[in-house]
């Protein structure tokens, strides 16, 4: 195994095991603001700048990560612009050994960042998704892990993640003019890197055109 890939598992969910028992899922929290439920029995763990509370099912690893820092966001362009500097720092460095994909997604009237990520080399493998969200002020971390494929009707997936809740209302980052912001900047945001995407197709076509206008002219004089 990757030796830093291994690292990262321990630091973070402790070791994937395989449990016989089924265990009773209760509703967890570090916070009043998100909560979700976990098979017990569940570990806390407490860092200067993050929390975790994590759980393990066979051969399933869950995890609720609440970050320490403060980050204030006064509109949805800043919102925005938070989960793309929270992606920046946290892809490369964190789980760059592993293929990642990104959506936009919302959950529980919330909008954040869904990263599925693999990582397969010899007989190991590890399969995750993770929901990144901004909830008054902080970033929090949904993980689910497995050390086998992970497939879309998967029920312990669905349980988990569907039992995800924010009791706190409002929140500040998805109320008022918060969704509307947030959702006008990214749409912009992807009209320009279509745009800038297919910028050289759109550009040879008008080439062409005034070539062949230009052709056009020459052989009416």
């Amino acid at each position: 195994m990757n030796v830093r890939l291994f690292c990262f598992l321990l630091a973070t969910f402790g070791v994937l095991v395989a449990s016989g028992q089924d265990t009773a899922w209760k509703s967890v929290s570090i916070t009043p603001d998100v909560s979700i439920s976990m098979p017990g029995p569940t570990t806390f763990i407490d860092s200067p700048q993050v929390q975790a509370i994590n759980a393990q099912l066979n051969g399933y690893a869950f995890q609720l990560k609440y970050l320490k820092p403060k980050y204030e966001v006064k509109n949805g362009d800043g919102l925005i612009q938070a989960y793309d500097g929270f992606l920046k720092g946290y892809i490369p460095t964190a789980i760059r050994m592993y293929t990642n994909t990104v959506s936009d997604t919302s959950l529980k009237g919330t909008m954040g960042e869904w990263i599925h990520s693999r990582y397969s080399k010899d007989t190991f493998f590890i399969e995750m998704y993770t929901y990144i969200v901004l909830v008054n002020s902080h970033f929090y971390m949904i993980t689910l892990a497995a050390s086998h494929p992970i497939n879309a009707n998967d029920s312990l997936a669905h349980q988990y993640f569907a039992s995800l809740q924010f009791p706190i209302k409002p929140i500040k980052e998805y109320s008022g003019d918060f969704p509307l912001q947030a959702k006008s900047y990214r749409n912009g945001q992807r009209i320009g890197q279509f745009v800038r995407t297919y910028f050289p197709y759109f550009l040879g076509v008008v080439i062409v055109v005034l070539v062949l206008g230009l052709a056009y002219r020459k052989n009416r004089r």
